[in-house]
């Protein structure tokens, strides 16, 4: 078995939109189904994103439209956390 050399790529949206149209147009209904539900934020994603609290305003950063990993009792929000390179050094 071939080992998977594709890592985790975040899109915009006209490039899924782009990526989507392809796929439609080449037959291929049932991954253009697939990449439509995973592009696609829920109501409940955009209200768990917008109720984030960062706390300290310097401690983490938000994207626009960050990833939501949402369950019936909460979820996941992405967020960055700036590393200084001082950090990591010894």
């Amino acid at each position: 078995m071939k080992a998977n050399t594709f890592h985790t790529a975040y899109l915009q949206p006209e490039e899924v939109l782009a990526i989507h149209e392809a796929l439609l147009s080449a037959g291929h209904e049932e991954i253009a189904r697939l990449l439509a539900s995973k592009a696609r934020r829920t109501d409940v994603e955009k209200r768990y994103a917008a109720a984030f609290q960062l706390g300290d305003e310097d401690a983490f950063s938000l994207d626009e439209a960050p990833v939501v990993s949402a369950s019936d009792s909460g979820a996941h929000v992405m967020v960055w956390r700036w590393v200084d390179q001082s950090e990591i050094n010894d």
